[in-house]
């Protein structure tokens, strides 16, 4: 497995800035929407297992190329100035199609943060995003609308991709109510999963498995990006 080295040189506390931690790494070792990543800490041998890291945004920019704000549960061990050492990137990239025109996303978790990366790459490609909603929301795109979560089922139809981001311990409930879409409809929609994968694909521990239907899938390996189709069938 290719690692990296990275140094901590912020942690982020406040909710507004929507990214927990932002490290100097190579530009080639950031994650891309789609993907994640794992972080240990050198020589902490308390570390059970590594930290699983997602892509955001924070709504600050800066100009180093090599600077990336990174999503995770941070552990309180972690300081700025730290060298981390990071995994390359796991899973398939997402590329909005460039005929994409209306995209509709939400958070399972209320984490809208696990989005954004999505949200940014339909806004480049003028896409109409509606973000649904029932939370006061901060530092999210103004060009993106936000909606209560009625509305659901009418911009589900609107929509001609979703994407939903839903943690792997609700993961469950989520799909069997998603499960009662039309299956037309279930072929434009996406999951995004967020969770701990702590062995990266790499030793088959099976503590990410999600078993749909009669088939196992192991997000950790094809990526937490996942057809909600072959969840659901």
């Amino acid at each position: 497995m290719i690692h990296y080295t990275g140094q901590l040189s912020e942690i982020l506390l406040e909710p507004y800035q929507n990214a927990t931690l932002r490290v100097s790494l190579p530009a080639v070792a950031h994650p891309q929407p789609g993907q994640y990543m794992l972080v240990n800490q050198p020589g902490n041998y308390d570390q059970t297992f590594p930290l699983t890291c997602y892509p955001a945004l924070a709504p600050s920019s800066v100009d180093d190329a090599d600077l990336v704000t990174l999503l995770a549960d941070v552990p309180a061990e972690l300081s700025p100035g730290l060298s981390l050492a990071f995994t390359a990137p796991r899973g398939r990239p997402f590329s909005l199609p460039k005929n994409i025109e209306r995209l509709l996303c939400w958070s399972q978790s209320k984490r809208p943060a696990f989005l954004l990366p999505f949200i940014s790459q339909a806004l480049t490609q003028s896409c109409s995003v509606v973000l649904l909603s029932d939370q006061e929301l901060v530092g999210i795109p103004i060009e993106a609308e936000v909606q209560p979560l009625a509305m659901q089922t009418e911009l589900i139809v609107w929509s001609q991709i979703f994407l939903v981001e839903i943690s792997i311990q609700e993961l469950d409930p989520a799909l069997t109510l998603l499960a009662e879409l039309p299956k037309a409809t279930l072929k434009k929609g996406f999951v995004l999963l967020s969770g701990e994968f702590p062995c990266g694909g790499s030793a088959d521990c099976g503590l990410c498995t999600i078993r749909a239907g009669t088939k196992d899938f192991l997000p950790c390996k094809t990526g937490p990006l996942l057809p909600l189709n072959k969840l659901v069938s």
